[in-house]
């Protein structure tokens, strides 16, 4: 059984316009890229705690 949820959110057209552009210049799906962006909030965050 997988731990990953399928999650909804609203944003501005801008605002997914934006991410579709930062994903396509890395070379991932908004998906992909948005799961990415949100890993590397978590470990900054575990990393200034830990400070």
């Amino acid at each position: 059984m997988s731990n990953q949820i399928q999650l909804n959110i609203r944003i501005s057209k801008e605002m997914k316009l934006f991410l579709v552009e930062q994903a396509k210049n890395d070379g991932r799906s908004l998906n992909n890229f948005i799961v990415k962006t949100f890993e590397e909030l978590k470990v900054n965050q575990k990393k200034i705690k830990a400070q």
